[in-house]
């Protein structure tokens, strides 16, 4: 993985910008001041489509996935203690701490691996006590 492609993505990610492909054609929407990116993605068009086409899964599954997933079932198992003790300020601080880490750590991903899309939990129910950014 070119780690200069890496930076440039995220640059984008941040600056506000969406990336998508089509085949072998790099869609680009959003606005934002930091028009430069756009000249690096561009330049580096090949690269990035490469990248969208052959996101390193594995690394993704071990840092990010299995700890969301893991994350999303403890939160649902919290929240059913908290269903039957409401007024357990204790367990409601936790929850709230873990459901922050939760975010924030879905937020790293998003912001890593921008070209990953998909649900970290293979698809949020209706009534999950947390969802992700793909399924809200």
């Amino acid at each position: 993985m070119d780690k200069s492609v890496r930076a440039i993505l995220v640059e984008a990610y941040e600056s506000g910008y969406e990336i998508k492909v089509e085949q072998d054609e790099l869609l680009i929407s959003g606005q934002s001041e930091n028009v430069a990116v756009i000249d690096r993605i561009r330049e580096h068009k090949p690269a990035i489509i490469y990248m969208y086409n052959n996101i390193p899964m594995d690394s993704i599954e071990r840092n990010y996935l299995s700890r969301l997933r893991k994350g999303h079932d403890f939160l649902g198992t919290v929240m059913q203690r908290l269903k039957k003790d409401p007024d357990n300020q204790k367990l409601k601080s936790f929850f709230l701490k873990q459901l922050m880490h939760w975010d924030l750590l879905e937020a790293e991903l998003r912001r890593i691996y921008p070209e990953y899309r998909d649900c970290p939990v293979n698809g949020c129910t209706p009534d999950a006590y947390i969802t992700c950014t793909v399924c809200k």
